[in-house]
Formats: C-alpha cells, sequence, structure tokens
C-alpha cells in the first residue's frame, strides 16, 4: 500500500467492490463481521472525525497555519462555485448523471492522509504542518456548510453540530495530551482502511460501469480544478525576492577558525568550506565514512564519504512513509512527549551520495579530534552514548544544527564578523573552489553533490571585487597589450621577480630543534593555512 500513492484508500476499496459483486453473502454473515464491514461506515466516520481533529495543532503557527488556511479555503471556495455552476447551466439534474450536490461533494473533500504522504516526501516543513488545518476538510462538515449555502440541500442544524462534536473532542484532548495526538496518528491509517472497505461493500461493479462515465468526467474535473488550485496557491503565497546570499572570505574564514574557541564548531566550519557540505551532512558524518590514515595522507587520498544527513523528522511522516530512507533512528532522550524523531536518513538525491577529497592539514585536523573524542569517551566509560559520530555532544548524542548555529552566532559577535548564515559557507566554498580551479564546473560540482551542473553556476555567482580587478588585468595584459590594437607603445612587462635562494632544509631544522618557540609558531601557521 505504502508504494501506491493513496493505496491506503484504493486497496481495500477495490477489494470491497469485488467482494460485493462475487460474493455479497460475506457480508451479511452477521455479529462482528456485519457490524465492522458492512454497517460500520458511520461508526467509523466518527473515529475518523476524531482522529482529524487531534492532528490540528493549536501551536501550529506562522507560515504552516496560513499555507492550511489557504489551501482548505481555496479548496472550499472552488467546490462551491463549480457546483452553483453545474446547477445554473445544467439544472439539478447536472450531466452525466453528476448533479451539483456531486460536484461539491467531491470537490470540496480531501484526504490529508495522501497528502501528509506526498507533502513529506516532495514539500517542506511548512507543508507538512499545514495538514493541522486540511485535517478539517476530510471530514463531511466542510460539504455540510457548502451544500446548505448554496440551497442544494437542506441540512439539519443537529448534523453539522453532529459532525462537529467529534472534530472537538479530538482537538481538544489531542492538543492537552501529546501521547492521544500520536495515538490518533498511528491509528488513521487504521480507521481509513475500515471505513473504505464498509464504503466499497455497498458497490458492486455493476454500478461502478453504469456510472463509469460519469466517473472519468468527474475525475477529470478534479483534475482540472487540481491545476487550477495550484495556480491560485502560488498566486496567493508570499514571494520571497532572491537577492545573492552574503558570503565570506576565505580572509574572513580564516579570522572566524583564529578566534573559534568550540571544537565543534571549529570541526563543522572546515567541514564547510574545505568540503562543501550542507550542515545535515556535517551533523550526520559517521567515522567510518572519514579516511585518514598514514596512507590515505600520504597517497593525497585522505577522504570523506557523504552518504547520509541528520534530520528531524515528523513521526506522522514516518508512518505515513515507512522507514524506506530511514538509516538509523536515535532513541528518544525523554518518552512520550515528542511528535519528531532524531534519524540518520539517506540523502534526498543521489548526486548528494559522494566522496570528497580532504586538504591534508583538514586530515590532520580530524585525526586531532577524533583523538580528543576517543579521550572523551574513556572519562565518560558508559555514560558515553557512542554512535560513532564525528560531531557529537559531550554525551556522544548527536549535535543538531541548532547547536551549531547558536556557536556560529555567538562566534559572529564576539569576533565582530559578517553577519551571515552558515549555509553561506557551502557556498563560499563552491565560489573559491570555482577561483582555484579556473570555472571547472564539473569539479566543483562532484563536491558540492548538486544535481545539475547550473545549480552551481546560478546559485553561486559571487565574483569578489579584487578578483574583477585582477580579471580587467589580466584582460589588459592578454588583448590590449598588442601594439597594433592600441597604436600606444606601453610597457606592461612588469620585471621579473629576483630568484628566491635555495632552501637550506638542514639549516632550518637545526634552528627548529635549537628555537622550540620558533617550532611552535611554525606549526600554527601550517594549521591555519
Amino acid at each position: 500500500m505504502k508504494n501506491l500513492p493513496g493505496g491506503l484508500v484504493i486497496i481495500p476499496l477495490v477489494i470491497a467492490v469485488l467482494l460485493a459483486t462475487f460474493v455479497p453473502q460475506v457480508y451479511q454473515i452477521g455479529g462482528y463481521v456485519t457490524a465492522l464491514f458492512y454497517d460500520g461506515n458511520a461508526c467509523m466516520m466518527g473515529f475518523f472525525l476524531i482522529v482529524c481533529g487531534a492532528s490540528i495543532n493549536v501551536r501550529q503557527v506562522g507560515m504552516p497555519l496560513y499555507k492550511g488556511v489557504v489551501m482548505t479555503g481555496i479548496k472550499f471556495l472552488l467546490g462551491v462555485l463549480l457546483g452553483l455552476i453545474v446547477g445554473w447551466v445544467c439544472g439539478p439534474t447536472g450531466f452525466l448523471g453528476i448533479t451539483p450536490f456531486v460536484m461539491i461533494a467531491a470537490i470540496t473533500n480531501s484526504n490529508s492522509s495522501l497528502y501528509i504522504s506526498l507533502s513529506s516526501q516532495f514539500g517542506n516543513a511548512t507543508d507538512t504542518g499545514a495538514v493541522s488545518i486540511l485535517a478539517l476538510n476530510d471530514g463531511p462538515f466542510f460539504t455540510l456548510v457548502a451544500l446548505g449555502a448554496t440551497g442544494l440541500a437542506a441540512i439539519p442544524f443537529k448534523s453539522l453540530v453532529a459532525t462537529i462534536v467529534p472534530i472537538l473532542i479530538g482537538f481538544i484532548w489531542g492538543n492537552l495530551d501529546e501521547g492521544f495526538k500520536k495515538a490518533c496518528a498511528t491509528a488513521q491509517p487504521i480507521v481509513t482502511f475500515f471505513m473504505t472497505i464498509s464504503i466499497g461493500a455497498k458497490t458492486d461493479v455493476k454500478t461502478i460501469l453504469t456510472a463509469g462515465a460519469s466517473g472519468i468526467v468527474l475525475g477529470l474535473i478534479s483534475a482540472a480544478t487540481a491545476v487550477i488550485f495550484f495556480f491560485v496557491i502560488n498566486l496567493l503565497l508570499p514571494k520571497k525576492e532572491r537577492h545573492p546570499r552574503a558570503i565570506w572570505t576565505a580572509d574572513i574564514i580564516r579570522q572566524a577558525l583564529d578566534n573559534c574557541s568550540d571544537g565543534k564548531l571549529y570541526i563543522a566550519i572546515n567541514l564547510s568550506f574545505a568540503c562543501s557540505l550542507r550542515m545535515g551532512e556535517i551533523t550526520g558524518l559517521t567515522w567510518d565514512c572519514v579516511h585518514i590514515s598514514d596512507t590515505d595522507i600520504a597517497k593525497d587520498d585522505a577522504h570523506i564519504i557523504v552518504n547520509k544527513e541528520l534530520a528531524r523528522v515528523d513521526q506522522r511522516a514516518i508512518d505515513a512513509l515507512g522507514e524506506k530512507d530511514i538509516l538509523f533512528m536515535f532513541p528518544r532522550i525523554v518518552k512520550a512527549k515528542s511528535t519528531t524523531r532524531l534519524v540518520l536518513k539517506r540523502p534526498k538525491t543521489e548526486t548528494s551520495v559522494r566522496k570528497v577529497w580532504l586538504p591534508k592539514t583538514l586530515a590532520y585536523i580530524l585525526r586531532e579530534w577524533q583523538e580528543k573524542q576517543n579521550n572523551l569517551k574513556e572519562i565518560m566509560g558508559d555514560e558515553y552514548a557512542d554512535y560513532n559520530l564525528v560531531l557529537a555532544l559531550e554525551t556522544g548524542r548527536p549535535c543538531e544544527d541548532r547547536v551549531i548555529g547558536n556557536q556560529f552566532d555567538r562566534l559572529k559577535k564576539s569576533a565582530n564578523l559578517p553577519d551571515v548564515v552558515f549555509h553561506s559557507l557551502r557556498h563560499s566554498s563552491t565560489t573559491y573552489k570555482l577561483k582555484l580551479n579556473h570555472g571547472d564546473i564539473k569539479a566543483t560540482q562532484g563536491d558540492t553533490g548538486h544535481a545539475q551542473a547550473s545549480m552551481v553556476t546560478e546559485v553561486y555567482a559571487h565574483i569578489l571585487d579584487e578578483e574583477r580587478k585582477i580579471n580587467a588585468q589580466k584582460f589588459e595584459v592578454a588583448f590590449y597589450a598588442n601594439p597594433d590594437m592600441r597604436h600606444v607603445e606601453q610597457e606592461l612587462n612588469p620585471p621579473k621577480p629576483e630568484p628566491t635562494p635555495d632552501l637550506n632544509l638542514q639549516a632550518l631544522l637545526a634552528q627548529l630543534q635549537e628555537n622550540p618557540e620558533l617550532a611552535r609558531q611554525l606549526k600554527a601557521l601550517l594549521h591555519a593555512g
């Protein structure tokens, strides 16, 4: 069912219809079978409304709330508008068996289970959060309101109240008790399954064939409204102007590292700038993917393998999609009370899985960091939860992005550094590498893990002023230096630099042995470089 979009509804519905067609007597055995599978539609709908109410998060504000209200409102208005148009043009009988009543019922309703599955896979956190409001559309409440408002049906007030009561029960109970909310999220697929069976039990293939043309037309109309829905949503959602992302130069990053006193942040900055890693890739990096042995370094083959990322995932998304993309689920520190889980998951795209080579200095920095971490493990003993993470808290637990972000904000203030987000270091990395490799986009793309090379050029179009000056100087020498081009004699050849005297390694080693302070300073310079 998980592999088929809407499979939780489609599969039990098909099974129930086939049974109703060929062996209808199976539903009339009596007892619990008949009560559950044939007569249980109203009861299951009541449970379903409670589940929907429990999913409405009163604390959900901002963009998720806005998206939920906009989507629910547009869907309601589209259903009402189409129903009125059908009634006005075709009368109460409609066309092809599609009455205004049916039109409103079909368009105004929705399936939040399918929505959360798709939004969790293809959308962002605000899209998934919008289900808290959209879930109101799963039940008949808005449909009844629409039918009553258009005058197509006389909806008794008690029917509206009877629809609202289960939603209110779920809403109040779910927001007071996180355990109940979690239980409802788990139960939603089960309730949907049995409710769908009870619907299909009263339908057979003959009925479907008779109304086949109507069903196809209604499906096409629903698809068309989805297209309209998409464009209207995009018009109403707030637009953010895209501004070039501010980045740090290499000199500023050196300054940041010189002033960084937090070890985790120091490692994170180096990995982001030198390896072009995303935050989740940094916090999800494990030591088995770090290859920094003496042999690796000697062969210039020190590297890391990026094949996972640390993420906090909504439990409902896990329940809906399963754990196919989750590699490891960290145990909760405190049981219950949380609707999210901290996991190691596969990257979103295949191109994000990659091998990134390390500069030697960074390889030695990581080895030193690993040694410190091993010493901490010995001190902590059994109190250290070892998940083999490169970046971990003092207890061994995962270091989430907010921890690094808070340290990064403090570093910016204390060192008086330009205000940028941590992700901009990845942008700085891409820009710096493009300069070093003279615009080799494919090589840079291999480090960044972008799916398309155009993303490198479009997103990271940062050219520093100093580099633009150098470009002008190079253009002058390469193009305008020809006397035939300008009819002006000008000396462009700079004086040749004096030859650098040969370095006496033995003398240098002797000086370093006699002067430990000089050796320490040299080591610090190499470390900073």
